[in-house]
């Protein structure tokens, strides 16, 4: 078997597994979780005596239980929140893997931490992210012809049928996803409360108070940072909570999700024309509110091990 043979065996392995992927791929995951938990109501439990079967009225856990039914509202507003953060993750994979870098499992497998996290600054200030160029007849693409390549494979389409709505989607998840703090508290299960978050205060002259920030209310959570010379810092961060927003935004990602997998199944069964909806007439500039502070502190006297 010649070179050119086994580049064109695994050329043809890639289509399939690509088109296999777009043709299962459910686009509107992420929304409908966060519609059915937006709806749903915590169940009743009931803890019984394995011994005499007596149904207990008085335990530790029903207490604990107690707590968390009363807290449902807060946690199915963060866990919308975390789903929204999972479907913009998965839009910039799916942009990442158009043209000439998929197929979608390679870049979903080795776009990691660092790597990811460049790629959410890059188009978030609306750049195309390092080592994903695409040149067509000795140019380079600018972001809006790049952007318009990766999702549609034409960088004329994107501003063509769009007004640049579709731009200022991928942006402002980008920008969403290029601050980790909440989506690192949901997924470790650090958050320490709902509410208001850290209001700094400095005295004047007169003795009277003045507010230093505007205080942001949502979710909080604490991050720790630690040297190896024993000094450390603490970092308080808020992050705005807003589930009918993140539904909107659930939606149009989706249906952009949707738009894609439909042109690339078009694209490896060599369609010319292919009929898609896009999302359009969603609220834009909406960023979320956060604040984030760090205080440091230098342990004296205390060797290095």
């Amino acid at each position: 078997m010649s070179n050119s043979d086994t580049a064109d065996d695994l050329q043809r392995f890639l289509t399939d597994v690509d088109r296999k992927f777009y043709a299962e791929f459910d686009p509107f995951y992420f929304w409908t979780l966060a519609e059915c938990l937006n709806k749903a109501t915590p169940s009743s439990l009931r803890i019984q005596d394995i011994d005499s079967g007596e149904v207990l009225g008085e335990h530790s856990v029903l207490d604990g239980l107690k707590i968390s039914r009363e807290r449902y509202e807060e946690y199915a507003i963060h866990t919308i929140r975390a789903l929204r953060y999972f479907s913009s993750e998965t839009l910039v994979l799916f942009i990442l893997c158009g043209s000439d870098f998929g197929p979608f499992a390679r870049i979903a497998s080795t776009m990691r931490e660092r790597a990811l996290a460049q790629v959410y600054r890059a188009l978030k200030d609306e750049k195309v992210p390092e080592g994903f160029e695409v040149v067509i007849g000795g140019q380079p693409l600018a972001f809006n012809e790049w952007l318009s390549y990766q999702l549609f494979a034409d960088p004329r389409q994107l501003e063509a049928v769009t007004q640049g709505e579709i731009k200022r989607l991928v942006v402002e998840e980008a920008d969403l996803l290029s601050e980790r703090g909440a989506i690192n508290a949901f997924k470790h299960g650090k958050p320490t409360y709902f509410g208001p978050g850290v209001a700094l205060k400095v005295k004047d002259e007169t003795g009277e108070f003045s507010p230093l920030n505007e205080v942001v209310s949502g979710l909080n959570w604490v991050d720790w940072y630690e040297s190896k010379g024993r000094d450390f810092s603490v970092a308080f961060g808020t992050e705005e909570l807003n589930s009918e927003q993140d539904m909107k935004r659930l939606m149009a990602v989706s249906l952009l999700l949707h738009s894609i997998c439909l042109v690339r199944g078009a694209v490896s069964r060599g369609e010319a024309q292919v009929d898609v909806h896009l999302p359009n007439n969603f609220e834009t500039g909406l960023s979320v509110k956060r604040q984030k502070f760090k205080f440091s502190f230098k342990q004296k006297g205390v060797p290095v091990k």
